[in-house]
């Protein structure tokens, strides 16, 4: 496996949002939801796993060709990492995994503007107020 530079169609196995808002994983989490309903319904593996290689093929045929790159280094900065091509297995389990996965919402609010508006839907006796709907 050689070393090399990720593209911006590029995929990044990884975490963070660094990872999360990258061009490639961007357009690769929009070619999954326009699969998923079609992955969920299929009733057989044969079918779920000719989806996800759809899927790996429309990530290689851009331009510049995508591909599903991985690293073990843990540096927060993108550029600073040794990234190589995953392997076809590697590929494909990773891609059945995101269409199994449940839509992904991006969370609205951070943790302390939660913690900040949860105590406006109680009382001073700690008790829900009437008047505020509260999340289900």
């Amino acid at each position: 496996m050689m070393a090399t530079i990720p593209t911006e169609n590029d995929v990044l196995f990884g975490r963070g949002n660094n990872i999360k808002n990258y061009p490639g994983n961007r357009r690769f989490r929009a070619l999954v939801e326009a699969k998923r309903d079609r992955f969920q319904r299929a009733p057989k593996r044969k079918e779920k796993r000719a989806i996800a290689r759809e899927l790996i093929d429309e990530v290689h045929s851009l331009q510049p060709p995508g591909r599903f790159m991985e690293s073990e280094d843990k540096s927060s900065v993108i550029s600073a990492r040794v990234w190589v091509v995953a392997s076809d297995e590697k590929v494909m389990t990773k891609v059945l995994h995101r269409l199994r996965e449940k839509e992904w919402i991006p969370e609205r609010r951070n943790s302390n503007e939660k913690k900040s508006s949860d105590k406006n839907d109680l009382n001073t006796e700690g008790i829900p107020n009437e008047n505020k709907e509260l999340p289900t």
